[in-house]
């Protein structure tokens, strides 16, 4: 009679969804007795049966432990179990470890053995030696009809692995391992690829043997062909279409398949020569103008304002200084939300209500504005804001003005106030003096305050429809105001990246001719 242990040995196999063959080989008992206590639904005993329950929350703890250390006794395992909770006892973990411990090593030198056998093929490879006697050792079926390599193309195979070609030694392998029995799945395993693989390499050497492995050389002339051609059309498209007798001002893509055509006697298409240059890299792009200046002095002009920047004293400061206007009151179009369809419409031509202009500055440490209206840009608006400022800041030493080369910024008047402004400060020593530090000519765009006004517009000019001047002027100074307000509660230094001390820091960063490049 069959002893409890190798029933219960049957039906916890066969719970796990092992074949009745495999359970049959791993107990050493006949399949008809595997099959029936496997159709059984329960155990012979309900002692046994309550023994392997209070074990089983520990059952991959178990099969774990035999298959990492297969030296473990059933007292070294009791001992880690417990650790973890098992409350058991020691005899029920001897009869689950006799039960199981053949079918966990079992599969455990399979892995190894398939892993040895994957060493051993590669090392093959890698000398350029025989690996037959290898698989003879390891197959399970030398009986196998399948169809082999011959001698010649086994040796093909050898010197193809020697040499670098893995594609093609794996194939031969896998033919070998098919012929010497070894089944999809660990052929699988061994050379790293998918059993669709193994299936596809036997079909294909069974329709034209080892020929459809081979490289295909007429892909590499072509491959050698195509670098040949897009290095051609790269030299071509680096000269002007005047040089090659062509009265275009730009290169398309019919100019450049013809010119190719005549210079190199070769057909190609206008579809090629367009993939060639997005192989390369190149596309249409339209020329973006750069705002430049042109004034010879531009260097110099610009280093002397960062040395001032560099060296600016905590009793010193600096301004930028602009003027905008006149801004005629009227109204102004703009971004707003409509609807899908629907258009906003400003007339061209409307009867102005007045007009508004005004200087401002700003203050590059504090980023502090401070302005005043006029009637219109000229001496007379700058001596009054430069005059705000004193009172404003006459706490400081001195006080640097910078700003664009309007004329009415270097007037005659303009300088003669400012000299005598200036003797009369320091002869009353109280307040500070103005310094004067021009921006080089045809440069607005690196006075900061542009873009303030610019921020200013789109608040509260854009999209409006004011009615009188004084109506505007609220609108301006309620914006300045704020934003006065904001960087006193969020401390911030003016000018991002145009004025920032470390960016400037070299002076290879100053552009002339190219600002866009920053």
């Amino acid at each position: 009679m069959l002893s409890h242990e190798s029933i219960i040995g049957i039906r916890l196999l066969f719970r796990e969804g092992y074949s009745q063959r495999y359970i049959a080989k791993v107990l050493s008992l006949n399949r008809k007795t595997v099959r029936k206590y496997s159709q059984k639904t329960e155990f012979p005993t309900d002692k046994l049966k309550n023994e392997f329950k209070i074990l089983s929350p520990f059952f991959y703890e178990l099969d774990k432990l035999i298959a990492d250390s297969p030296a473990f006794s059933a007292i070294d395992v009791f001992q880690k179990i417990k650790i973890q909770g098992y409350q058991g006892s020691l005899s029920t973990v001897k009869k689950y470890m006799a039960l199981n411990i053949g079918r966990l090593l079992t599969e455990n030198r399979k892995q190894i053995g398939n892993k040895i056998l994957k060493a051993d093929l590669y090392r093959c490879m890698v000398k350029g030696k025989s690996y037959l006697n290898y698989l003879k050792q390891n197959s399970n079926n030398l009986f196998c009809k399948k169809k082999e390599l011959t001698v010649l193309e086994r040796e093909s195979i050898i010197q193809s692995g020697k040499s670098g070609d893995y594609k093609k030694w794996k194939f031969g392998v896998v033919i070998d391992m098919i012929a010497k029995g070894f089944s999809i799945r660990s052929i699988s395993k061994i050379m790293d690829i998918s059993k669709n693989t193994v299936k596809n390499y036997q079909k294909k050497y069974n329709v034209s043997g080892i020929k459809k492995t081979k490289q295909k050389r007429d892909s590499c002339r072509k491959e050698k062909q195509k670098r040949i051609k897009q290095k051609r059309i790269m030299e071509i498209i680096h000269h002007p279409p005047k040089f090659y007798n062509v009265n275009r001002s730009r290169w398309t893509k019919v100019c450049l398949s013809s010119v190719y055509r005549a210079t190199y006697g070769e057909d190609i298409s206008e579809t090629t020569v367009g993939r060639y240059l997005k192989d390369a890299g190149y596309s249409l792009k339209k020329a973006r103008r750069v705002l430049t200046s042109s004034d010879p002095n531009y260097h110099e002009k610009i280093e002397l304002l960062l040395n001032t920047l560099h060296s600016l004293k905590s009793s010193e400061a600096l301004f930028f200084i602009d003027e905008v206007g006149p801004m005629k009151i009227k109204k102004y179009g703009g971004k707003v939300y409509t609807k899908r369809g629907g258009v906003n419409y400003v007339s061209a031509n409307q009867i102005s209500k007045g007009s508004v202009s005004f200087s401002a500055s700003l203050n590059g440490i504090t980023n502090q504005l401070a302005w005043v209206y006029s009637n219109s840009k000229d001496t007379n608006s700058m001596i009054d804001l430069i005059e705000i400022l004193f009172n404003q800041y006459f706490f400081k030493e001195k006080i640097y003005i910078t700003w664009d080369a309007a004329s009415w910024h270097s007037s005659n008047e303009l300088t003669g106030w400012l000299d005598k402004f200036n003797k009369n400060t320091l002869e009353y020593t109280h307040g500070p003096t103005i310094e004067l530090i021009p921006l080089p000519s045809c440069s607005q765009f690196l006075n900061i305050i542009e873009s303030i006004f610019s921020s200013m517009k789109q608040a509260v000019i854009h999209n409006s429809n004011y009615q009188s001047e004084i109506e505007m002027k609220k609108a301006i100074s309620d914006y300045f105001s704020e934003r006065n307000e904001y960087f006193i509660e969020n401390p911030k230094r003016a000018g991002k990246k145009i004025w920032d001390v470390n960016f400037f820091l070299d002076y290879n960063n100053i552009k002339s001719g190219n600002y866009r490049e920053w």
